[in-house]
Formats: C-alpha cells, sequence, structure tokens
C-alpha cells in the first residue's frame, strides 16, 4: 500500500509566514546597509535612491517567501513495497530500503530559549554511511505514522523472512502478562503532588521570614505587629492554597483509580485489561502514546486507547517520562518502566492481527 507524508496546509502557511518574517528582517538589515554605505560615498540619500532601495526591499522579500513555499512543497517521502522514497524540489533523491538501509525515524526535542523544539530527523545508512534528512516540514503525527508503517514493514518482513528459511515464526514474541500497578502508582502520584506542594508553601514561608526580619531594624517598632498581619494573610494563603489541591487531588485519585489497571495480558487472539477481555475480532484500532514522548507537565499521562465496535476505552499508564534531569521527583515511582515492552506488545499484537495501530504524542 502505497502511503505518501508531505507538508500539510496549516505547516505550509505557518512555514511561509516564518520565512516571510525572516525575509523582511534581512531585508530590512540590507537595506539600512545600503543607506548607511551610500550616505557614506554620497553624503546625501535622494528621493530616487529610496525608491529604488525600497524596489530591492520588496523584490527580495517576495523571492524569499517565492522560495521558501517552493522548497517546502517540492519535499514528500513515499513509502511503497519497503521502500522509502524520498523527493526534494519535486524529484527523487533517496530511494532507501526501510530494513536494508535501517530506516528509522527519531523525534527529540531541544531546549532552546523559548522552550521547547521537537526535532524530527529521518536516520539511514547509505554505504556503511549513517546519514539523516531534517524532517520538520512533517507535522508529529506524520511522523509517528511514518513511524508506525516502518515498524509494521520490518515485522511483516521479519516474519516473511523467518517461512522462508523454514523457520517458524515466534507469535509469543507479541503475548506476555505487564504488571502495571494501579494502586500503587495512584498512591505515589498523590504523595508526589503533595511533596511538590509542600516544598512550594515552605519556600514561600522561608523566603517571606527572611524579608520580614530583613526589614527588622527599619520598622521595629512596629515589628509585631507586621508580623501578626503576615500570620493571618499567611494563613488565608494556606487555606488557599490547600483546599484547591486537596480537591483536585480527590479528583485527580477518581480519575487515576477509574483509568489505571493493575495488569495488562496480551496473547496471541486477545488482550486482557485488568476483568475486562478484548478480542481481535472486537477491535476496530488501538492508539497509544509512543514510547519516546517525554514530559512537558506533571501531568502529562501516557494513555492506551481501544476502540471497540461498540464503545471506546481509555487507559493511563503513569506519567510521561521526564527528558531532562529537572524533574527527578517523578522516576521511578509514577513513570511505568516497562511501557516500551508494552507499546511493543501491542503494536506487533496489532499487526499480527490486521488491527490498525496508531501512534500519538509529541
Amino acid at each position: 500500500m502505497k502511503k505518501i507524508y508531505k507538508t500539510k496546509l496549516f505547516t505550509h502557511i505557518w512555514l511561509i509566514i516564518q520565512y516571510f518574517i525572516v525575509s523582511v528582517m534581512l531585508s530590512m538589515l540590507s537595506v539600512s546597509l545600503i543607506l548607511f554605505i551610500f550616505k557614506v560615498a554620497t553624503g546625501r540619500v535622494t528621493d530616487t535612491s529610496l525608491i529604488e532601495i525600497n524596489k530591492l526591499f520588496f523584490i527580495t522579500a517576495t523571492f524569499s517567501i517565492i522560495g521558501g513555499a517552493v522548497y517546502n512543497s517540492g519535499k514528500k517521502i513515499v513509502l511503497e513495497n519497503g521502500l522509502l522514497i524520498y523527493h526534494s524540489f519535486f524529484k527523487e533523491k533517496y530511494r532507501l530500503d526501510i530494513k536494508k538501509n535501517k530506516v528509522y525515524l527519531e523525534m527529540k526535542p531541544k531546549k532552546t530559549r523559548k522552550g521547547y523544539y521537537l526535532k524530527r530527523n529521518l536516520y539511514f545508512k547509505e554505504n556503511g554511511i549513517k546519514k539523516n534528512i531534517k524532517c520538520n516540514w512533517l507535522s508529529a503525527d506524520q511522523c509517528n505514522g511514518l513511524t508506525v508503517a516502518m515498524e509494521k514493514y520490518k515485522y511483516i518482513s521479519s516474519k516473511n523472512d523467518d517461512f522462508k528459511n523454514g523457520e517458524i515464526f515466534d507469535t509469543e514474541k507479541t503475548s506476555g502478562k505487564f504488571f502495571v500497578g494501579g494502586q500503587k502508582m495512584v498512591s505515589q502520584r498523590i504523595k508526589k503532588v503533595w511533596i511538590i506542594t509542600i516544598i512550594f508553601v515552605f519556600g514561600i514561608l522561608a523566603v517571606s521570614l527572611i524579608m520580614i526580619f530583613m526589614i527588622f531594624e527599619a520598622f521595629r517598632p512596629y515589628f509585631f505587629l507586621i508580623l501578626y498581619f503576615f500570620l493571618i494573610i499567611f494563613g488565608y494563603f494556606i487555606i488557599g492554597i490547600f483546599v484547591p489541591v486537596i480537591v483536585f487531588l480527590f479528583f485527580l485519585k477518581k480519575r487515576i483509580e477509574k483509568y489505571t489497571p493493575e495488569y495488562i495480558i496480551v496473547k496471541s487472539k486477545d488482550i486482557s485489561v485488568d476483568n475486562t477481555n478484548f478480542s481481535k475480532y472486537d477491535v476496530n484500532r488501538i492508539e497509544m502514546t509512543r514510547k519516546e514522548a517525554t514530559l512537558y507537565s506533571l501531568f502529562n499521562d501516557r494513555k492506551m486507547i481501544i476502540h471497540s465496535k461498540e464503545e471506546k476505552y481509555m487507559f493511563i499508564l503513569g506519567n510521561l517520562p521526564p527528558y531532562l534531569k529537572e524533574f527527578p521527583l517523578l522516576r521511578p515511582s509514577t513513570v511505568y518502566e516497562d511501557y516500551d515492552l508494552l507499546y511493543d506488545s501491542i503494536m506487533k499484537w496489532c499487526f499480527e492481527n490486521n488491527i490498525e495501530f496508531i501512534s500519538t504524542g509529541r
């Protein structure tokens, strides 16, 4: 089955806007430089020279926008019969065998001054040399779809190779029992929220007390009056913090208890989540948060959504793991450490039973 991945309309428009902003800034810089050189050389700037410089500005900006639009619209990736064909500037640049050239796509968050930016790179080997193609013109959903499509081909290809070699393909690779530990994860997650809340409150209290004692000398006659009012205000602050946290934790506990399973059993023809059984004949598709998705918030979850013929079932499988070492409190208690194994098992189970598998998340 042929699949084509190219820039979506919204992404295309956003890239053109980015090219426009960059080109205008560069054009303005160029115009300022030309004006400065012209003034130094002639000692004056005439109306005619200003008109010519403005023409140069608009021509530069226009060509930059057109060039950016053509550059991105001419890129696409085609998957067909185990081949990945990469087009650039409307012509074929690479024709790669997904398995032989060891093609894989990697999405990694990169920290910048403005926050996190998701880098997308397609890696492959050609003549023993590792190369890469930047795929920032593809959306995260397209990259997830491309990754699953390549994994499906590799799985089916390995299965066919085993049959050709007279070997029996091990369908037990898709099977296994996975202990998620819903109750333990609920208690640990609530514990983490309390720890963070208490650290935050005591941090504010410590800073406030330090500031009060720093102004002790300046307001010595009124010190105890200031301290008295501060304690009253801080008391209301504590109530204002802890009451919402308690309410939030109540609903968080109910949600996690409802959707976090104790165990998941994957068999050749069905999947069992606690006491609920899903036969391959009843499942239309399964969605799972991709393995490499990383944490941007304490409350981002890994999820598995099973779409049956009758209804949709959602399961929470712990927090997303932290990408940076800035969040040591989250691991390992609120992160399900065997998620990668479960993800691979569910994905291969879908491939084996011809069920649609969708990878989600940034």
